[in-house]
């Protein structure tokens, strides 16, 4: 965004007058011998010139930078527009993904208390395989969704430092 600034700023000064300040030294004779033996001429020439023949090139120029500057700013402003958004997509699914651990947490805790219970009733006769089976399907598969809510807190939580420039 500077750079294409600076050449817009560029750009807009050529459309300025210039002045260009040349010096010569010179030295001419009829013949030879008497080039070595003469005196020098100095000449100083200033020459004011201005942008008088390519000035529409020049402005059409100083336009195209103006609006490559304007080009790079916005897709900078589009650029930290994204990054707010990703930031604000990470906090708001961070905190949805809490409040579900917390509620698996829980689910867990119950499946597991369920499956003791269902062990106990088991072991004195009172269910049979299939409902302690269940009580064991119902607890692991409690204990998986818990482990896939934290893996993907984890994952989100990768993504927000990533959103807010921290680096890999």
């Amino acid at each position: 965004m500077d750079a294409a600034d600076a050449q817009a700023s560029a750009t807009h000064k050529q459309l300025l007058p210039s002045f260009n300040l040349t010096a010569s030294l010179s030295n001419s004779a009829g013949n030879l011998g008497d080039l070595l033996s003469g005196s020098t001429a100095w000449s100083l020439l200033g020459q004011l010139t201005a942008p008088l023949f390519n000035a529409g090139r020049l402005k059409a120029d100083a336009e195209i930078a103006d609006l490559q500057a304007e080009r790079s700013y916005l897709s900078y402003q589009q650029a930290l527009l994204n990054a707010v958004n990703e930031v604000e997509t990470a906090l708001g699914q961070e905190t949805s993904l809490a409040e579900q651990q917390t509620q698996l947490q829980a689910a867990v805790k119950h499946s597991e208390a369920s499956l003791e219970h269902y062990q106990a009733r088991y072991r004195n006769g009172l269910n049979d395989v299939l409902d302690l089976l269940t009580a064991q399907q119902n607890a692991f598969n409690n204990r998986i969704r818990l482990l896939e809510i934290q893996q993907a807190r984890l994952t989100n939580r990768i993504t927000l430092g990533l959103a807010l420039g921290m680096g890999v």
